[in-house]
């Protein structure tokens, strides 16, 4: 194996931790969040692998709050990233956020998860038609850990978010 360096145009995102990569289609690489030695992110680029393009994302709307070491999953059939999680300036984030991939224009938050004593540690699978996702968690006041679903249902994928 051999490590190749390439040539890129475009801003690139800033040297970061913690982040998360998501690629879509073989094509874009959706890069969120992170932290480097002084700050946590909240801002969204894409890279283009087949022309090497990088691109700062303008998105509006309810934006979370900068993290990292959080969870980002991309549901195809809905065209949406959704973000879970993940560690603010203050701490835990237990919120969960979806960038709608087809019209980057909108980054909204859709909720809480309902155990106020978890952390999240990774979403570990996703079903067909509607996203389901399981959470496996960690709680902070118990020595054990358990597994969860977010389940979305039709009308919630047809809300305006």
């Amino acid at each position: 194996m051999s490590w190749i360096p390439q040539e890129f145009t475009g801003r690139s995102p800033s040297i970061r931790a913690y982040h998360t990569a998501n690629m879509i289609n073989d094509t874009i690489c959706y890069v969120f969040g992170g932290l480097d030695d002084e700050t946590r992110f909240n801002d969204l680029y894409s890279l283009n692998v087949e022309t090497g393009a990088w691109l700062k994302i303008p998105t509006t709307g309810n934006l979370p709050p900068a993290r990292a070491i959080h969870t980002a999953v991309y549901y195809e059939p809905t065209k949406k990233l959704y973000i879970f999680g993940g560690f603010g300036f203050g701490g835990r984030l237990n919120d969960m956020h979806v960038l709608d991939v087809g019209t980057l224009i909108t980054l909204v938050s859709i909720g809480f998860l309902p155990l106020l004593t978890t952390v999240q540690r990774k979403i570990i699978g996703r079903k067909s038609k509607l996203p389901v996702f399981l959470l496996l968690l960690e709680h902070s006041m118990q020595l054990r850990s358990s597994v969860i679903t977010c389940t979305f249902s039709e009308e919630s994928e047809r809300m305006p978010f």
